[in-house]
């Protein structure tokens, strides 16, 4: 089945047609979010706090404001509704205030926090002066202006970096495990006299809210595909306290994006076909139209850096595929614009309804054995994956309630769970601490017989940005399950990752402690274990051809197969007449046992050029597989292995072996990083070395 044919019907009903996405563009409107409290007039001193207070001459008059949050509508006037989610937004609250204050010309007079107020009467001692400016900007926090004391001009550009969205909202809520949304006030022209008092409450200060609003309502009716994972993408990791000067004219906000500036919300899990999400992020509006002339074709802009929400489910039929990613791109309109602008909700409602052969949102990426997980989410694997290998159809329905998962071994105890989600055919994978990094190995079992296994690796690293490219590839920048990239100055068990035996899919535990040859692992989640778990010899279990000891490695991920002098060295078969020589690679492309995640794959031998490496010296564990390529310095740790004839470790800190998909007679070409030089060697492939994955 063609991909083509996998573009998904976002309809709802219009005038007895489907169309595919009808959006909402809905601007501030400039009256009550709050309803102002009314209260008498008060001792001043009694209204509100002031912190932070800095002045040019230390001189003030009283001035008494009324501030109330801004408020959303439609496009056609009428007031928008509320967000659908608001189990962790607050977004009527307005926390704390900052006002500044500046002359006429610009010049900087005075700024005052206040951590809580009366909006009703906001009072506030202003420096004297004639025509001066002041602005609001509440839900910032304290620490963001604490130490301003610029132009006007310069506030009017003044930026924060974002990590994330909790970065965008403020924590500091009065409500119970809610954020805020930061607001600013248009510029207030104030003449504050030099003595006596000035109250301008009758005239209510609207404030504008910082970020743009995305909410989508999704409905999914079409057959034997199952939604589970939605998230926002390219979201610009420069956020402006100011309304960026942009009206998709030059110059555009921000002013240019790269993989680098931007970030993507982590996955949320969806459990339902049915729903509504809302996401909150800062402008990019950088001018981003196009020429499309149906919603169909709104698939981004090569380079730009739209913002986008991605869908992603799994058809529950043994098709062989894996992930299907389904992308929507709000802005001005459905079609052409894909500009978000803050103050702004995009609305997206539709219903995923069938099939399409010309819809260019829709993606696919395939299946793999590895999977990139953050810590503290959640991955869907599609366990029809276990069809595709040379053993052929294990199981023919993929959401079989028979199908049990569980783990094999994982780093450290409780660093992943996994259950069947027998509704979309996958097993879901959870990570659910926040912060720990590292592997495991879950399989399924068809009965009690283990059908595949799949790597995970538990890492806030994220190969599409960090990696580096070399000889016209682009590389990761670290080894596959690496917990760090090496800098030459941390040791072996953050940088050395997991050992492969070449052509197997599931990786062997690397150095857990320092430098030493130690590995330890849980055994399931709770029981630890130190060394390797299972040896087996291969002269001995592999007897049957063609595939000799491939089955026996799939339902075992957890043996290692040793091989010994009168078999080559090989864990696949007890003689060279059985050798395959494709386990890794068919054609110019990678196969079903290849253990690099999605996109990426094993290298061939032919990319690393030799001459291109400049060595150095010295051999010091903490610096040694430091390297320039092909202009490009990157590292090599030096990892060590598994020794080809018993499994064992050896060779931490003093060597590094890295695996290609190639092979040579009857062994395995790899890379030997050593002292002033790198060369290529052949060796037996059962030994268990280092894989540094390239992308396909």
């Amino acid at each position: 089945m063609d991909i083509g044919q996998w573009g998904f019907l976002f309809g709802v009903l219009k005038n007895s047609t489907v169309s595919l996405v009808t959006y909402k563009r809905e601007k501030m409107k400039k009256y009550s979010f709050l309803i102002v409290i009314v209260v008498g007039l008060l001792m001043l001193s009694s209204c509100s706090q002031e912190l932070a207070v800095t002045s040019l001459d230390g001189r003030g008059t009283p001035v008494r404001f009324s501030v109330t949050a801004g408020q959303m509508k439609n496009v056609n006037g009428t007031i928008a509704t509320r967000s659908a989610d608001l189990t962790k937004i607050s977004e009527s609250e307005i926390t704390n205030l900052w006002v500044l204050q500046f002359a006429s010309d610009g010049s900087f007079l005075k700024s005052v926090y206040i951590p809580a107020a009366s909006l009703a009467a906001v009072d506030v001692t202003l420096a004297p002066g004639t025509g001066t400016h002041v602005y609001f900007l509440a839900n910032w926090g304290l620490s963001l202006l604490s130490s301003f004391s610029g132009t006007e001009t310069a506030f009017s550009t003044l930026t924060r970096t974002l990590t994330g969205e909790g970065d965008l909202l403020f924590s500091g809520s009065t409500v119970s495990g809610k954020s805020d949304l930061p607001m600013i006030s248009a510029k207030q022209t104030v003449t504050v006299p030099t003595a006596g008092y000035v109250d301008m409450s009758a005239n209510v200060i609207t404030m504008n809210y910082a970020v743009a609003r995305i909410t989508l309502s999704y409905k999914v009716t079409a057959s034997n595909f199952v939604l589970r994972r939605i998230r926002v993408c390219n979201i610009p990791i420069t956020h402006e306290l100011c309304p960026p000067v942009v009206a998709k004219t030059t110059p555009t906000y921000p002013a240019t994006l790269t993989s680098t500036t931007v970030f993507n919300t982590d996955y949320t899990t969806v459990s339902s076909n049915t729903g509504s999400i809302t996401y909150y992020v800062p402008e990019n509006q950088r001018g981003q139209t196009s020429s499309n002339t149906v919603e169909s074709q709104k698939s981004g802009i090569a380079g730009d850096y739209p913002t986008y929400i991605e869908l992603v489910g799994y058809t529950t039929i043994n098709d062989g595929r894996g992930e299907i990613h389904y992308r929507i791109y709000p802005g001005g309109d459905a079609v052409t614009d894909y500009n978000i602008v803050r103050g702004i909700q995009y609305g997206v409602e539709g219903n995923l309804t069938g099939i399409s052969s010309i819809d260019s949102r829709v993606s696919e990426q395939t299946l793999a054995n590895s999977y990139v997980l953050a810590p503290g989410q959640t991955v869907y694997i599609p366990v029809k994956r276990a069809n595709q290998s040379d053993l052929g159809i294990q199981f023919t329905d993929v959401t079989s309630s028979s199908l049990t998962p569980f783990s094999v071994w994982q780093s450290a105890s409780g660093l992943v769970t996994s259950t069947m989600d027998n509704v979309s055919g996958c097993i879901a994978v959870t990570a659910p601490s926040a912060t720990a990094t590292g592997n495991a190995v879950v399989a399924v079992k068809s009965g009690s017989t283990v059908v595949w296994s799949w790597h995970i690796w538990v890492t806030g690293y994220d190969p599409s940005v960090m990696n580096l490219t070399q000889n016209n590839m682009v590389w990761m920048d670290r080894n596959l399950g690496a917990l760090a990239a090496c800098t030459g100055s941390n040791t072996v068990d953050q940088t050395g990752g997991l050992f492969y035996q070449w052509g197997r899919k599931d990786p062997f535990p690397g150095v857990t402690s320092g430098l030493g040859e130690t590995s330890t692992y849980y055994n399931g989640s709770t029981t630890a274990t130190t060394g390797l778990y299972a040896t087996a010899n291969a002269n001995t279990t592999g007897t049957t051809a063609p595939n000799y000891n491939l089955a026996l490695a799939i339902k075992n991920p957890s043996t290692f197969y040793y091989g010994a002098s009168g078999n080559n060295y090989d864990w696949y078969t007890p003689g060279s007449s059985g050798q395959n020589n494709y386990l890794w690679i068919m054609g110019s492309g990678k196969t079903v046992y290849d253990p690099c995640p999605a996109g990426w794959r094993v290298p061939l031998s032919g990319a690393w050029i030799l001459s291109g490496w400049n060595a150095p010296s010295g051999t010091s564990n903490t610096n040694y597989g430091k390297w320039t390529y092909s202009g490009v310095t990157s590292y090599y740790p030096a990892s060590g292995w598994r020794d080809k004839a018993n499994g064992g470790l050896g060779g931490v800190g003093n060597g590094g072996n890295y695996g290609s998909a190639s092979t040579s007679g009857t062994s395995q070409i790899y890379l030997v990083p050593q002292n002033g030089s790198v060369v290529q060697g052949n060796i037996g492939r059962a030994l268990g070395i280092s894989v540094r994955c390239v992308k396909e």
